[in-house]
């Protein structure tokens, strides 16, 4: 943005956006460096970013916000929105809204102020999110928030909690007292292994994406873009598709040909799977830019090789039954990519968007020490008007499927699915925060239990899995069910859970936490486990 006239058309957009939940409408707004002066209501599908080095080379005075869709200040259908790489100073009450619930990375964002993650009214409820390599000046109130993921940020403090609030590397977090109802916060001082998203941005040289590079044990942010941070690729090293023009084929052929592939806003319908198999490929979308196979075939399927960085892509299910919508990593792995590995940012997976999809998984992950970072794997329970939809309308078993070794989660959210959310069968796995809403209600009670246990478990290692660590676990339990344990996992000493909470939203039962350890929780009851094996 770099002139009146484009400001004035961004609140004609922005407008339209802001109650099209299932609209096919895709924005991203990106500001030149600079200062402006502007309220930026956000609303759905929609991106705003700076272009320049760092968050403060762009400075927006204003009112910038997410406000509350559904009546009441009930935040929780805000979904698919985002802010990345700039910087604001509120002009509302010293503050920013940010009421939002999932699917709303805010990453790389400076607040010269306070922020706010929930609404006002008289249900002003809010429902997830992540903060990630961003710094707050004032205070971070989460007022309903249920569940939040802050990452490798610095929070002048951070207020209060619902129910599973993690902060990893965050200076300003709050202190970790005992694991319950009145203490909801779990906390590590670094992250064990990441890297940020890459971006776009403007320099000297002209337009290019910066990949931030991988690191280890790591606390607070980092903004720096110098070489030993990361590397630039040049938009010349991009092939940019737009959704009016471009199809599986003419994206296949240019990354044969060593591009990197910039997807443009919009809703790209695909005859044939997206196959990146060169190594260091980056996968860029802009405006939840969104990918739905024609076929009973994978959306975007990455080969076993190193490097692979994917951001910022939304999946849809189409109405085939695919036996996944993305893949990372082809069949059985042999490869140790420990230190280049495949990572994953705020990738958007959907069975569902308005009109009925079908997929037997969502994600399947078979290469060994893929990253993700901040996933929603989600079948849709409503489509604007119908809610909650009957169990066969967007039918898929599992949100993922892991079966590589080393492979770690951070912010892995994943609801609905119609078997186990999350089936983990490699070792060395790890999750860091992971919320879960099981299905709103099945045909029958049989329909939904193994033949050993009564509900099938949101969360399941399998029994052959020797190596295993979860913390900062919420499961919930929605409408009407029992399942008798929100967490299965092997009885083996490598295997540990750690600070695991579950809770009924209405009149579900929830009998266990962790196998058959932790107290039940039933009509608007919450339990928590701090330890699995019990320390």
């Amino acid at each position: 943005m770099d002139s009146f006239g484009d400001i004035e058309r961004m609140f004609s957009i922005l407008e339209s956006s802001s109650t099209g939940q299932f609209s096919k409408e895709r924005v991203a707004f990106l500001f030149y460096p600079g200062e402006y002066s502007v309220d930026i209501p956000i609303g759905y599908y929609t991106s705003v970013g700076g272009l320049g080095q760092s968050p403060d080379d762009v400075v927006i005075t204003g009112n910038v916000s997410s406000d509350a869709v559904l009546p009441g200040g009930n935040a929780t259908c805000n979904f698919w929105r985002s802010v990345e790489n700039f910087s604001v100073i509120p002009t509302v009450d010293e503050r920013m809204k940010w009421a939002v619930a999932q699917a709303t990375p805010f990453r790389r964002m400076h607040i010269r102020g306070n922020l706010h993650l929930a609404d006002s009214g008289a249900t002003p409820w809010s429902s997830g999110g992540l903060i990630a390599n961003s710094k707050v000046d004032g205070a971070v109130s989460s007022l309903s928030q249920q569940q939040w993921l802050t990452r490798n940020s610095q929070l002048g403090r951070w207020r209060g909690g619902a129910w599973n609030m993690a902060f990893l590397g965050v200076e300003g977090a709050p202190v970790q007292a005992s694991w319950n109802s009145q203490k909801p916060v779990a906390v590590k001082e670094t992250t064990p292994k990441i890297a940020e998203r890459p971006f776009l941005n403007v320099d000297d040289a002209g337009w290019n994406v910066f990949v931030p590079a991988l690191k280890s044990q790591s606390s607070s942010y980092n903004w720096d873009v110098s070489a030993a941070s990361g590397k630039r690729i040049s938009l010349e090293d991009f092939y940019i598709a737009k959704a009016d023009i471009d199809t599986a084929a003419t994206i296949n052929q240019a990354l044969s040909n060593g591009k990197h592939i910039l997807f443009t806003p919009g809703i790209y319908s695909l005859e044939d799977t997206v196959e990146v198999d060169n190594a260091e490929t980056v996968i860029l979308g802009l405006g939840y830019a969104t990918l739905i196979p024609q076929g009973a075939f994978p959306a975007l399927s990455i080969d076993d090789v190193e490097g692979v960085r994917v951001a910022g892509i939304m999946v849809d299910a189409g109405t085939e039954k695919a036996p996944t919508l993305v893949e990372a990593g082809r069949g059985v792995s042999q490869s140790d990519n420990s230190e280049n590995p495949i990572i994953l940012h705020d990738m958007i997976i959907r069975v569902g968007n308005g009109t009925p999809g079908t997929a037997e998984a969502a994600l399947t992950v078979n290469a060994n020490h893929v990253i993700g970072d901040h996933l929603w794997l989600w079948v849709a329970d409503h489509d604007g008007q119908t809610f909650p939809l009957p169990w066969t309308t967007n039918a898929s078993s599992s949100g993922i499927i892991v079966r590589g070794d080393g492979v770690s989660m951070y912010g892995l959210f994943c609801e609905h699915f119609q078997e186990f959310q999350t089936l983990w069968e490699g070792n060395e796995g790890s999750v860091y925060m992971y919320q879960s809403e099981l299905p709103y209600y099945a045909d029958t009670e049989e329909w939904w239990s193994t033949p050993e246990v009564q509900g099938y478990a949101s969360y399941k290692v399998a029994d052959d899995v020797s190596t295993h660590y979860a913390w900062a676990i919420g499961i919930y339990m929605v409408f009407g069910e029992t399942c008798q344990r929100a967490v299965e996992v092997p009885e083996k000493p490598g295997v540990q859970i750690e600070r695991a909470m579950i809770t009924s939203i209405a009149s579900g039962t929830l009998n266990h936490i962790v196998n058959d350890a932790g107290s039940s929780a039933t009509a608007f009851g919450t339990a928590y486990l701090e330890y699995y094996p019990e320390q």
